[in-house]
């Protein structure tokens, strides 16, 4: 018998046990249900979520142990993908098209694990994504009916004009109405049910506002007056996939109260820093809440009773309505009501005086116990106190989270992951993502902290409902707008102008290899951009020949100025506040706000840098 090299008897033996192990695995766990599963974590294998022709598959090292591939094609049959046994962790695959699932099974000594799975699909040709500023001029239809018969009508709304159907923007999707008067998204609505949303009346009260809230590249569609189709409901914004191929809605939000006062607030903090000076109060509704304990103990000693009756006080403390959870209710009346309500109280009158709420007595052969509980109610004040009935306690959260990451007392990493926390508690949906796959090249975002802040800034821009202090910007008016770059850091400015609510052309700066560059339309202006003031003509020129004459003094700037983000009277960089101060300037503008007071506006670019 000739002897093998040691490798090829080892890996023959594997081989061995892999099959042997494979046939019974199945089989011994039924058996067994306490088989150990493998001590380490499977991680699901890397595949492009959308290919057109071949592609590779990758997954973790799984030397140690005996792995292999499996796929699933179109929803079928999990099979083992050949030559992809340890350890081997990569290969090239070429398939029709359809979709696909991966997953790494493995076993070893511990026993047999499956790893998460990770979904693909082939596809003839990846569709076409407009710019967000296209995707705006979509147009919808929106229907109302009841899909499942609960006596509570759902929405069907449906794309009629503007892009390819597969970019993962909604293109026909169903909300369905829950018992709260909420709604929840479908998310893979059957070809059935869409066709009986196609057949419902259109809400014609019900206007859709294209615009991207998350702010993930892709625009969502808020449903506004939708009270005008369906009885006491709040407007609903319905947030698209971001899926190529997938048109439903991944899920809806309601625009409530608590939710336009975070937004509103937000918005009016980022443009006065002392906003919620206002919100605090001398004199706060609240309520003292005090629970005491009664024990009443008779004890029988041949026939003589003996009793004992005391009483203890085990808790008093002053609470606001925000720390009850009635922040949210727009009148005091009204929390009061909704306290009453959750205490199973027919209203606040019959709770407002002491109530018993509850005994419980005791019998033995010589005695008796009766344990007695009050709980007592008192309307009074809080000094100082937030008035978070007026204004939104998250808002303010996140104007105390931003002060602690300008003051260094937490990190600017720490510190927008909180701020993003309560984005998106509030809003039920994933927030941001405009910065990645090149959707935004601005230089000032490269850095991540600096685009996450970016996003959560153009989210409250978006989302920021219409008062007094936040108005729409209308056309025909030359705008200062601005955003703070990295949420927390100086504001960066920048010039409006639209001749309608889709054309509009903003003038900025930033910087380009330590250069000041021009640049119109930036994706940072485009998309989130506040309103700071208004720029008007000195020589009385109209808005429109005042914008034209901005535009060529716009035109004459060669790019050649230096860039400094602090720039410091004596030396010669400048950054985007001032271009924008010196571009006014230069088109003999005035501006209804002190570009002085923005960092590098009181440093404005030479007049005959636009000559």
């Amino acid at each position: 018998m000739n002897k093998q090299p040691q490798g090829i008897v080892i890996n023959t033996l594997k081989a061995i046990i892999f099959l042997v192990s494979t046939a019974l695995i199945g089989q011994a766990q039924a058996q067994f249900p306490m088989f150990p599963p493998a001590p380490w974590e499977l991680y699901a294998p890397a595949a492009p979520d959308y290919i057109v022709g071949s592609y590779t598959v990758d997954w973790q090292d799984t030397s140690g142990s005996i792995c292999w591939l499996s796929e699933k094609v179109n929803n079928g049959s999990w099979v083992t993908v050949p030559n992809t046994y340890s350890p081997t962790k990569t290969i090239n695959l070429s398939r029709g098209v359809g979709s696909y699932e991966y997953q790494v099974a493995c076993i070893d000594s511990y026993g047999g694990k499956l790893g998460p799975v990770a979904s693909m699909s082939v596809v003839s040709s990846i569709p076409t994504l407009d710019p967000l500023a296209t995707q705006r001029g979509y147009q919808y239809q929106i229907r109302s009916g009841d899909l499942n018969a609960d006596g509570k009508k759902d929405i069907y709304i449906q794309r009629t004009s503007g892009g390819n159907s597969n970019n993962g923007v909604i293109d026909k999707a169903i909300v369905v109405q829950n018992s709260d008067g909420r709604f929840d998204a479908i998310e893979a609505p059957s070809s059935g049910q869409l066709s009986i949303g196609a057949g419902w009346p259109i809400a014609s009260g019900v206007t859709a506002q294209v615009n991207d809230f998350n702010v993930d590249g892709r625009v969502d569609v808020l449903l506004n007056n939708l009270d005008s189709a369906i009885s006491n409901v709040d407007d609903q914004i319905l947030y698209s996939t971001g899926e190529f191929f997938n048109g439903a809605a991944k899920a809806a939000t309601a625009l409530d109260f608590e939710f336009q006062k975070f937004f509103r607030d937000s918005y009016n903090w980022i443009l006065d820093p002392n906003y919620f000076n206002q919100a605090i109060t001398s004199n706060m509704p609240a309520y003292n809440f005090s629970l005491e304990i009664g024990v009443y103990f008779c004890s029988y000693w041949y026939g003589f009773p003996t009793c004992l009756n005391v009483g203890h006080g085990v808790f008093n403390q002053t609470v606001t309505l925000e720390r009850m959870g009635l922040s949210g209710y727009e009148t005091i009346a009204a929390a009061e009501e909704g306290l009453a309500s959750a205490l199973g109280f027919a209203s606040y009158d019959t709770f407002e005086c002491v109530l018993v709420c509850g005994w419980i007595e005791f019998y033995g052969w010589y005695s008796s116990t009766i344990i007695t509980f009050w709980d007592v109610w008192t309307p009074t004040t809080e000094s100082p106190g937030f008035d978070d009935i007026n204004f939104s306690a998250w808002a303010r959260d996140v104007a105390d989270i931003s002060d602690d990451i300008t003051t260094g007392a937490i990190s600017d990493s720490v510190g927008l992951e909180r701020i993003l926390e309560i984005f998106e508690d509030l809003t039920d949906i994933k927030i941001g993502g405009i910065c990645i796959g090149g959707l935004v090249s601005d230089p000032e975002l490269q850095d991540p902290e600096d685009c996450q802040g970016f996003e959560l800034f153009a989210t409250v821009a978006n989302t920021a409902p219409e008062t007094d202090q936040v108005e729409k910007r209308q056309p025909n008016i030359v705008y200062i707008t601005g955003h703070r770059v990295g949420w927390v850091g100086p504001f960066h400015l920048a010039v409006e102008y639209s001749t309608s609510p889709t054309q509009t052309t903003t003038f900025s700066a930033g910087p380009v290899e330590d250069e000041l560059v021009s640049g119109i339309n930036r994706a940072s202006d485009i998309s989130g951009n506040v309103t700071i003031g208004i720029s008007t003509s000195s020589s009385g020129l109209s808005p429109s020949p005042y914008f034209l004459h901005m535009t060529s003094k716009y035109d004459n700037y060669d790019n050649g100025l230096n860039y400094d983000l602090f720039p410091q009277q004596g030396t010669d960089g400048y950054n985007s506040n001032s271009y924008v101060h010196g571009l006014v300037k230069a088109a003999n503008g005035v501006s209804s706000v002190n570009l002085n007071n923005y960092i590098g506006g009181d440093k404005p670019v030479p007049t005959s840098e636009f000559d």
